[in-house]
């Protein structure tokens, strides 16, 4: 960058006119301006009003020497920048050099100086000085830079620590991975339900997760990278002892501005609970169901076995029986009085209280419904509640709750994830007795439907096409209860691949069931809500 460019102004100070007059001629015509001062005084006068590029002064002035000068100009913080070249006819020693420069001078000539000599120095001089104002701006905007940035890294910290709290703060185990599937980082929550610390963690490849699980990652994180939405996963965990437990994982990417996926959330739930609690109902259902079954056997073989013992008494008491032939009846007699002691006993191990009592249809759904709200929000299971009336019925509680309990437990065995699951209640009439009031259930579901072939079997005891995970009697005890109750039931499929879905329709009576009467047509009647539509 050149430097004697015009309009730049240099102060000229000496007390000989002369000697001002010829330097001025010099320097303007290489292109300066300047200003004149004869006298140190006066140059202090200037210099409260102007401050020029340079100053050119001479050592020997009439009020104040110039190494005085150099020294107060130096000493103030509004002139301490401005070059100064000192100039001397007198003190021209090596000592007045030494002195001139030590005292601020950025440069010392001794006079008589060529006009060359004198511009190149102060060329010089103002060359140094523009590379020394451009280095101090280039350091001004480093530091700014600097402060900028500690003020970004300051606000970055105080960000990663709200989100490190959040994340602490979470029940849930939240993992964040490269696109390596290598772990990056995980929270508190993480270290409880895995059982491992951040540092064995940190760096490794999901050594908390199943094989059937490790297996899948690549897959899974692959498609996460393309861009597609998963939807929540049902798998094992694997704690740092090796034990599995059922967790739900979500999946969730980190992308830069411009869209590029950079890593992985993996947010993970403890199941155990929820699937102990499930296998618990499961359980209690199955025992209740077969406890059902073995007393309605028990209750028909007392039926043929008390004709059989009547008969074995009667041939006890004739005479005419040689002695073998009353030694088997006795036999026979015994045999049959243990049978009837074990079908006493196994009746009553299953006897469903008899008391009658008005039962909410309403409330006992939404009691059942709650246990299912966290495993159909885990699924995107949306359950819809639709209740017309506070519908009533009198009958068990027990039993109202367990034909619902098997009913709601076939909707969300069927529906899959993302489906719907709905419950109507409401007032209604019933198919067979069109005059007969009560009360009108309808639970629906977007499952796969029921194929023909095994619509007309699920009524039948041990039918069921869930395969182990059922016993096959929820909808043959469901039945029961109803035609106990006097009710009735209906079941509506479709497997089509654009409706699909299963409509189990329930009518109980307010009261007792009505007869039958001959000159009422059987004609089907809809409930009064309407029909429903998923």
């Amino acid at each position: 960058m050149m430097v004697d460019t015009p309009q730049q102004a240099i102060l000229v100070v000496d007390d000989n006119e002369a000697n001002r007059y010829s330097v001025c001629r010099i320097l303007k015509g290489a292109g300066f301006k300047t200003a004149e001062a004869g006298s140190g005084e006066e140059t202090f006068q200037l210099l409260c009003n102007n401050h020029p590029e340079l100053i050119l002064l001479d050592v020997h002035l009439p009020d104040i020497l110039g190494f005085e000068i150099c020294r107060r100009i130096r000493a103030s913080r509004e002139t301490r920048s401005i070059p100064i070249v000192m100039l001397s006819a007198s003190f021209i020693g090596m000592d007045a050099r030494i002195a001139g420069l030590e005292g601020g001078a950025d440069a010392y000539l001794a006079q008589p100086v060529s006009p060359e000599e004198l511009l190149a120095t102060v060329k010089a001089v103002l060359r140094t000085r523009q590379l020394q104002r451009e280095a101090h701006a280039g350091t001004s905007r480093a530091q700014e830079t600097r402060d900028e940035l500690n003020r970004l890294l300051q606000a970055l910290a105080e960000k990663n620590l709200t989100l490190q709290a959040f994340l602490d703060a979470s029940p849930l185990a939240i993992v964040v991975c490269d696109l390596q599937a290598k772990v990056l980082a995980w929270n508190t929550a993480a270290e409880h339900i895995f059982r491992w610390k951040t540092e064995e963690v940190v760096g490794r490849k999901f050594p908390f997760l199943s094989v059937r699980l490790q297996s899948e990652q690549q897959s899974i994180l692959q498609r996460m990278e393309r861009g597609e939405t998963l939807a929540a996963v049902e798998s094992l965990g694997k704690r740092k002892d090796g034990t599995e437990f059922p967790v739900v994982t979500w999946f969730a990417r980190l992308t830069t501005a411009t869209g590029e996926v950079t890593s992985f959330f993996m947010i993970f739930q403890d199941i155990s609970e929820r699937v102990r609690a499930e296998e618990a109902l499961r359980i209690s259902d199955r025992f209740a169901a077969q406890g059902r079954m073995a007393s309605m056997l028990a209750h028909e073989i007392n039926n043929p076995l008390t004709a059989v013992m009547n008969a074995v008494y009667l041939l006890k008491e004739r005479k005419d029986l040689d002695v073998e032939a009353a030694a088997h009846v006795r036999t026979a007699s015994t045999e049959l009085a243990r049978i009837a002691h074990i079908s006493r006993h196994i009746f009553s191990l299953y006897r469903e209280s008899d008391a009658i009592e008005s039962v909410n249809i309403g409330q006992i759904a939404d009691e059942l419904l709650e246990a299912y709200m966290e495993n159909a929000a885990a699924r995107g299971i949306t359950i819809r509640r639709q209740y017309r009336s506070s519908a009533s019925v009198a009958g068990s509680r027990a039993e109202v709750r367990h034909l619902l309990a098997n009913t709601l437990a076939n909707a969300f065995d069927h529906v899959g994830n993302d489906g719907i699951v709905m419950v109507r209640v409401g007032s209604g009439y019933s198919w067979k007795a069109p005059f007969a009031t009560g009360c009108r259930l309808v639970i629906a579901d977007t499952g796969p439907g029921i194929a023909p072939s095994n619509l007309k079997s699920i009524f039948e005891p041990f039918f069921t096409t869930k395969e182990q995970r059922g016993a096959g009697l929820g909808l043959w005890v469901a039945k029961g209860i109803i035609e106990k109750l006097g009710g009735s039931i209906r079941v509506r499929s479709s497997v089509g691949l654009s409706a699909h879905g299963t409509c189990v329709s329930v009518f109980l009576p307010c009261g007792p069931a009505p007869k039958r009467k001959k000159d009422i047509s059987m004609r089907k009647t809809e409930c009064q809500f309407g029909p429903l539509h998923l």
